[in-house]
Parts: structure tokens; sequence; C-alpha cells
């Protein structure tokens, strides 16, 4: 491939590897294009290497029975998958459901050839367990969030996770959050009649991160 491969931050699969690591994964990689929307992987389905993204966002869902969504994290570019990796060395099939936010391009590893390159290089091993410790450790708080945060504490987070400009919808947090927007809208009407946020076409700009932040520490 002549894309270059984005290092991404501390969540990285990429970060600390070496230039000759990194041109192994490209040579190794197949290519992959898909446009936005379309449905990266399904509940059910079987894994066969392990993907890498150069553009796009992969939104990782878990459906609820009334139809709405759980986001349980984001895949972004010169990131891995933590359920690819499990499913990969478990031989398991996909428990949750990949979207693609954006147009996504990428390059797959197929599964042997991904195996081998973690059992013949160590730094390559490193970063991946490296890897799953984190993405373990972001799950484990969306859990909290779920068993013991009301959802004015959630709202506050993911504001304040996306702020000081917020670029989205009510539909849209709703969807992250897995509720109605029409609930959304009433917690937003509440923090704007409250000086915490002013509530624009498409975006939401927020004016008192602080009190946000005591609605975390106090919930």
């Amino acid at each position: 491939m002549t894309e270059s491969i984005p290092r991404a931050g501390s969540s990285g699969v990429l970060q600390n590897l070496t230039p000759d690591l990194i041109d192994s994964l490209k040579t190794h990689g197949e290519p992959f294009r898909l446009a936005g929307g379309s449905v990266v992987f399904d509940i059910g389905d079987h894994c066969d290497g392990f993907s890498l993204l150069l553009e796009g966002t992969i939104r990782v869902v878990l459906p609820t029975p009334d139809g709405k969504e759980i986001l349980l994290y984001r895949v972004k570019p010169g990131e891995g998958c933590i359920l690819t990796l499990s499913s990969l060395v478990s031989s398991t099939h996909y428990p949750a459901k990949g979207i693609a936010d954006a147009d996504l391009s990428g390059y797959t590893i197929p599964r042997a050839r991904f195996l081998g390159l973690m059992a013949e290089n160590p730094a390559f091993q490193s970063s991946i367990y490296r890897f799953i410790g984190e993405r373990v450790a972001e799950l484990i708080g969306l859990v909290e969030q779920l068993a013991f945060w009301q959802l004015p504490q959630r709202l506050a987070a993911l504001l304040l996770s996306q702020g000081p400009m917020v670029e989205a919808t009510h539909t849209m947090l709703a969807d992250e959050l897995g509720c109605s927007r029409e609930i959304i809208s009433r917690h937003l009407k509440h923090f704007e009649e409250d000086g915490v946020v002013s509530l624009g076409r498409r975006h939401i700009e927020v004016i008192d991160a602080g009190h946000l932040r005591g609605m975390i520490v106090t919930s």
C-alpha cells in the first residue's frame, strides 16, 4: 500500500513500533475501502483478519432489545478493534456490531500472519497487549457509567469529552447514549436554562465545564 499509516495516541496499536515492523504490516495487509454507513462487522460474524484504519472511524455498538444501541467505543485511524483481537485469538464470533461513521480505508492482516507476527515480534505483542489493557479499562468505565450514573451525568461526561464546541445533533447524542432524542433534548434544555451550555443548530457549546465536571464527581 502507498498510504502512510497514522500513528495513534496512547491507545493505538502502532504506538512505539519500529519502521521495519510497520513496513511488515503494510506488506502483509490487504487494502480495503468502505462507504460511510456500511456495516463493517455484525453480531455472529466470523473474523478473518486484523484490520487497521488509515481513514475514517468505526462505531462499535451493542443493539438493545428495544431497537436502540449502546455505544461501546470508536476505532480511530492507527488503532485496532479489541473485539476483532478477541475474535482472532479465541476463534469466536463478533458479539457486537461495527458501523462506519464515514468513508473508511485501511488494510487487513490475515489471521495466520497476524498471529505469526505476535509470536515472532515481542514489540508487536507488547503493543497489542497494552492496547487490550487500555480498551478493557475503558469498557469497565462504561459499565460503571451504565450501572451507577444517571443519564444527566452520562450526558455531562459526553459533552466534556467532545467539547467545548460539540458538533452533534440531539439525535446523534441520543444514539451515543442509547436513549431517545426527546429525553436528550429535555436535559440539554435544562443545561441551557442553567447557563451550562448554549444550544445551536447541529452544535452545542459548553459554557460552564466546571458545572459538568461537578455533576460527574458527585454522581
